[in-house]
């Protein structure tokens, strides 16, 4: 029951989001996204998005927040999106840390995250 409530009453606190662009570097084209939002019951919802992407079907690419790396999604059809919800996280990230998807180690995308 306590779960329930505290689902109806979980409420956005903070959230920031970048645009990701192709590297100088990259050769793939498309565009993708990241948005980071955190919540009145200490979970964060991290959501992730590329679109239209030469990256070839079933590369695994790793997300990076500024040093760290948050995950690796497979990439399908030229798109990746995923959405997960971290509970019980107390993680602080600053406006205009850097977002990066990486492919083999190499940024091929990057943005920086922003307020929304």
């Amino acid at each position: 029951m306590f779960g329930f409530l505290k689902k109806i009453f979980r409420v956005k606190t903070r959230e920031l989001e970048a645009n990701l662009y192709p590297s100088p570097t990259c050769t793939y084209g498309g565009k993708g996204e990241v948005e980071i939002s955190w919540y009145s019951d200490s979970s964060i919802e991290l959501e992730l998005s590329l679109k239209h992407s030469g990256v070839p079907d079933g590369s695994e690419v790793d997300f990076y927040c500024g040093r760290d790396k948050v995950g690796t999604v497979t990439v399908r059809g030229g798109y990746v999106k995923s959405k997960e919800i971290y509970h019980d996280m107390d993680v602080d990230i600053p406006a205009g840390t850097s977002a990066e998807i990486r492919l083999q180690g190499s940024v091929i995308y990057q943005g920086q995250l922003q307020p929304d």
